[in-house]
């Protein structure tokens, strides 16, 4: 029987997902069975009921869909399946996801769509050969196509999941409205979009994970000139602001003079600005209690006249002051030497998500939690 022949149940599952692969394809059925028996056949039949309802098929671009998975799966270096994938992209807080894994930039980027959507897109990417399934286990890999889309930008074009067309095509007409009232520079857009290309070959990551579409429509609307300008522009958070905000503000400026442009930062609409965060207060989101330890230290105060003076534990002052190592107001070396920093970095890139102890026990008496705990925030904040 096949309950008791588990070589023969994994067989026979996979011919069940092979069945369910084949009936989902949105490529021409032929081409697939070809494929299939490794023969050769690249052009569509004409015949088949895929083939025929193609002009009847809404397609969108879904460039940005495939740059997120593609980018999940190079990120996992290539050694998980697709649920673990859609589970990752969703920013899944379950178990089964690893521990070091959350610190990746593409965790939870894919938070937008449903588990049965991701499913449904990566279906159509294994069928553009854009990525593939290897293995009993159906690992996902990227293919060369996949790489050209993943680092130089080619488009992909996608079919709408079926239970959202409706809120999609609304949403759609909802984006490209706003986007038509920007009215942006087009000539400023490209040079931005060419920069960020730029930064992402550079840094190895998509365009997107650098900023959307939007933010450059932003910036060829408003031509902010300075740095405090940015906080008004959609997408330029702080960590952002510090790592790119001077390379677009150059191009911008830059292109401004050349075309004698003023800036428009000024008619952007109230509604629409944000307030430039203050260092001295510490970020937003942080807690009461994190806030005033923090407060308390900048006045020159240390952990221990802190914990003195609140009635808390030491260690607990050292937790809320090493939070804003990751934010960017305090300065990883007011808690770790220079040199150590590089060696603690060295053996976190070594162990990955391991835990405290076993960094300790691996850098030895010389290196305290605190400058353990001290550099994994500083490490957060560089991969933010």
């Amino acid at each position: 029987m096949v309950e008791s022949n588990p070589e023969q149940t994994r067989i026979m599952l996979k011919k069940l997902d092979q069945m369910a692969d084949y009936s989902q394809a949105l490529t021409c059925r032929r081409k697939y069975l070809l494929n299939y028996f490794d023969e050769k056949f690249d052009a569509p039949c004409g015949n088949c009921d895929v083939c025929l309802e193609k002009d009847k098929i809404e397609l969108f671009d879904g460039t940005i869909i495939a740059q997120k998975a593609l980018s999940a799966i190079v990120r996992l270096k290539e050694q998980f399946g697709v649920n673990y994938v859609i589970n990752f992209l969703k920013g899944s807080t379950s178990e089964k996801i690893h521990y070091r894994h959350r610190d990746l930039p593409t965790f939870g980027k894919g938070k937008e769509f449903s588990a049965d959507e991701w499913r449904f897109y990566i279906r159509q990417l294994m069928d553009q050969q854009l990525m593939l399934a290897q293995g009993d286990f159906s690992v996902l890999a990227i293919t060369e196509k996949g790489r050209d889309v993943l680092f130089n930008n080619e488009k992909v074009l996608l079919q709408q999941f079926v239970s959202k067309k409706i809120e999609r095509k609304t949403r759609k007409e909802k984006y490209a409205k706003e986007e038509k009232s920007l009215a942006y520079d087009t000539s400023l857009f490209e040079e931005l979009r060419a920069l960020r290309m730029n930064i992402a070959r550079n840094e190895n990551v998509p365009p997107y994970v650098i900023f959307p579409d939007s933010t450059l429509a932003e910036l060829a609307t408003w031509f902010p000139m300075e740095l405090k300008d940015l906080p008004h522009i959609g997408g330029f958070g702080q960590v952002k602001i510090e790592k790119y905000g001077q390379a677009f503000l150059n191009a911008v400026t830059s292109y401004c003079k050349r075309n004698s442009i003023a800036s428009r930062i000024q008619e952007k609409h109230p509604s629409a600005k944000k307030k430039v965060p203050k260092k001295e207060s510490g970020p937003v989101g942080i807690s009461p209690t994190q806030k005033e330890s923090f407060d308390l230290f900048i006045k020159g105060l240390s952990p221990t006249q802190i914990a003195a003076q609140r009635k808390i534990n030491e260690g607990t002052v050292m937790d809320h002051l090493l939070h804003f190592i990751s934010t960017g107001d305090l300065n990883v070396l007011k808690f770790v030497p220079k040199e150590k920093l590089n060696r603690i970095t060295a053996a976190i890139g070594q162990h990955g998500g391991a835990r405290l102890s076993i960094l300790k026990e691996d850098l030895g008496e010389g290196y305290s939690y605190t400058e353990i705990k001290a550099t994994i925030q500083y490490l957060k904040r560089k991969t933010s």
